[in-house]
């Protein structure tokens, strides 16, 4: 939330979070994140979490170092001012001085950002002086400040030993094995979300038509939230060095040859000339159809709240028309957050193939042309939920509960979306299998249930496929519940998941321990504990389809109730 919703911005709001939200969603990432990654930098945000700042909030660093965190906090640009600032932010605190104690003791290292406008440099030596700030807190945040500048060797002489870090030669920078690892993501994330009739993959050597938003934008795929990319003067943003799909395709396109005439691409990339776009349909055997939302006025960004799920009706507008021609086409979703596809689009009779492509990087337009082409395989899933674009009347956003509405995330989502999250196809085709379907128990946190799950590429075609472990409570404390008391019914739960490449006829055999300590649930106060219940043990491929899904039952058959992790620091 950038711009003012009812009185609210990202500057004063107040989220009101539940101890069960903040265990089961939102924290649960972030621990996660720092057990098995240990980053060495966090940054906060401007608003509150349950009436304190987060920037000035010592229990949310407590949490932090109980997970083991050992780096540095650094505020959003100057959010310690919103502390205090009750015109522009929460006015927590009455002064400067007393804000930058209350970020201090949050354990705030760096105010970042405003220069010699920032809330530390204008108050913290007054405070100080005055007794308002402690100054073993100011000891600790150049302590820790300092500590990762010193890790950096930043310091280093030049007569002193230099680390690895000064020694990077700018010979690295766009080396042959980085762009390949780039490019290799953008293939990877390639998710196909439909492929009736076969439409894709497209024959090269034809006449193809590229047709509408972020068509022939290079700064489009790489999302809106990018600095310099290609040399330019004075540090001015470029993108001249970043393909586009419309460049992609027209190069892949044109090594085919038809009757040895070489194939044809045609670009329109304004959206409002329909007419030019129904010409280029009209004369092409395949149609490159783009959505967009990496424009921030329609998509969101810095300083742009999203109003809709859905694009504008320029691009509506244009997508149906083309579509209406006829021609076999296939629309490729160039977004960060989800578009919703249900404004005339998915109903369409000629919305035959859409490929998400996301915001696939400095090489992704490479990516896009090769899966439409047929050079790379998608095995993408879908990684969120594709609601309605009715969803946005269904939910109040400033309400921050999971279950609110129709619910959130393909956890509590009662509704129907328009495609779920996990769905994704393939140009080949795939079976999944199981040695057993037979019940397993669990009596402890550390026993596990093995399972094998045989998965075959049965068709022609080299690729990938994911297989998703879900875990679904049906029974809890011996009663028919899907839940602990006071908290809400979780529609199932992600806990594993391995992707393969298999060839044609190939079958590989994918192991999944499931252990106790995955079946904890949480209860109302946040704690995250284990105790007699039952569940199915999903195995999927895709929600969308049938036939895509095997269950197993699992019972943790224990007479006590084990606490696995503690919420230990409620604040409100």
């Amino acid at each position: 939330m950038e711009n003012d919703h009812n009185g609210n911005t990202r500057f004063n709001f107040d989220a009101k979070v539940s101890a069960y939200d903040l265990a089961a969603t939102y924290m649960s990432p972030w621990e996660k994140a720092i057990k098995e990654s240990n980053p060495l930098g966090i940054m906060c945000s401007y608003n509150m979490v349950n009436g304190k700042p987060t920037c000035g909030n010592p229990e949310s660093y407590n949490i932090l170092k109980e997970w083991g965190y050992e780096g540095y906090i650094t505020s959003d640009t100057d959010s310690c001012e919103s502390i205090y600032d009750s015109k522009k932010g929460h006015g927590y605190v009455k002064t400067g001085e007393e804000a930058t104690a209350l970020c201090l003791q949050g354990s705030t290292d760096i105010d970042s950002g405003h220069g010699l406008l920032s809330t530390y440099n204008r108050y913290l030596e007054s405070g100080v002086q005055n007794g308002v700030i402690d100054r073993e807190l100011v000891d600790k945040a150049l302590y820790n400040s300092y500590k990762m500048r010193m890790r950096l060797g930043l310091f280093d002489g030049k007569k002193t030993k230099q680390n690895a870090y000064t020694r990077i030669s700018t010979d690295v920078v766009q080396q042959e094995s980085h762009v390949q690892a780039s490019l290799n993501a953008a293939r990877k994330t390639m998710t196909l979300l439909k492929n009736d009739k076969k439409i894709l993959p497209f024959t090269k050597g034809k006449v193809v038509a590229v047709i509408g938003e972020s068509s022939n934008s290079g700064e489009d795929i790489l999302g809106n939230y990018v600095g310099p990319i290609c040399p330019g003067p004075n540090r001015k943003k470029t993108f001249n060095c970043v393909a586009t799909i419309f460049d992609m395709v027209k190069k892949l396109n044109e090594q085919g040859t038809v009757n040895s005439i070489s194939g044809q691409t045609l670009l329109v990339d304004n959206v409002n000339d329909v007419d030019q776009a129904l010409d280029a349909a009209n004369q092409a055997d395949y149609v490159v159809l783009t959505i967009s939302n990496a424009v921030r006025e329609i998509g969101g960004g810095e300083a742009y709240d999203r109003m809709n799920l859905t694009v504008g009706n320029a691009q509506l507008n244009l997508i149906k028309k083309v579509l209406d021609v006829g021609k076999p086409t296939a629309i490729v979703m160039i977004n960060g957050g989800v578009i919703s596809l249900d404004e005339g689009i998915i109903e369409h009779q000629n919305a035959n193939s859409i490929l998400n492509a996301w915001m696939p990087g400095q090489h992704g337009a490479l990516a896009v042309a090769e899966t439409l082409f047929g050079d790379n395989n998608p095995g993408g899933k879908m990684p969120v939920t594709m609601y309605k674009n009715s969803y946005i009347h269904e939910v109040d956003f400033l309400n921050i509960s999971m279950q609110a509405g129709p619910g959130r995330s393909y956890r509590y989502f009662t509704g129907e979306p328009i495609f779920p999250f996990g769905h994704g196809l393939s140009y080949t085709t795939f079976s999944m299998s199981i040695e057993s379907t037979s019940s397993c128990v669990v009596n402890k946190p550390s026993d596990e249930c093995k399972f094998r799950i045989k998965t075959t590429n049965t068709g022609h075609r080299l690729g990938d496929e994911v297989v998703m472990v879900f875990f679904k409570p049906t029974h809890v404390d011996g009663q028919q519940q899907a839940s602990l008391a006071g908290t809400p019914v979780l529609m199932k739960q992600l806990i594993d998941f391995k992707r393969i490449t298999l060839a044609p006829g190939s079958s590989r055999d994918l192991v999944f321990d499931v252990k106790g300590h995955q079946l904890g649930l949480i209860d109302e106060d946040g704690n995250r504990v284990l105790q007699k219940s039952a569940f199915d043990i999903i195995f999927s491929r895709g929600f969308y389809e049938e036939g895509l899904q095997i269950r197993v039952p699992i019972k943790v058959n224990t007479e006590k109730q084990h606490m696995l992790s503690p919420f230990n620091h409620k604040w409100w």
